[in-house]
């Protein structure tokens, strides 16, 4: 069976889709708070350490979020694109359950 992890967040739910993880499930039941699932595997993503230093970490949904939560997460060159075409995508939807 494949570990899954739910997030609400648009802003670390683009920052997950930017890193590659892949999306598993999108519930839809409630159009104001949608709910994205994603597969947890593991994946390189970028932080900065508490001396300044950029590195590289092999990290999991649960690593992200806390390296997110902690805003020492760095976004992919891909972030902006993703997060605009995401707004759009959640906008659309609401637009056309009115």
């Amino acid at each position: 069976m494949i570990e899954t992890k739910e997030f609400t967040d648009m802003y670390l739910i683009a920052a997950l889709l930017s890193y590659g993880f892949e999306l598993v499930d999108l519930d839809r039941s409630n159009v104001n708070r949608q709910t994205y699932n994603f597969d947890n595997k593991e994946t390189t993503v970028y932080v900065i350490t508490s001396n300044g230093e950029v590195v590289a970490e092999i990290a999991d949904l649960f690593d992200v979020k806390r390296y997110y939560s902690a805003r020492t997460l760095l976004y992919p060159g891909s972030y902006p694109d993703v997060l605009k075409d995401l707004k759009q995508e959640i906008i659309s939807y609401r637009n056309d359950k009115k």
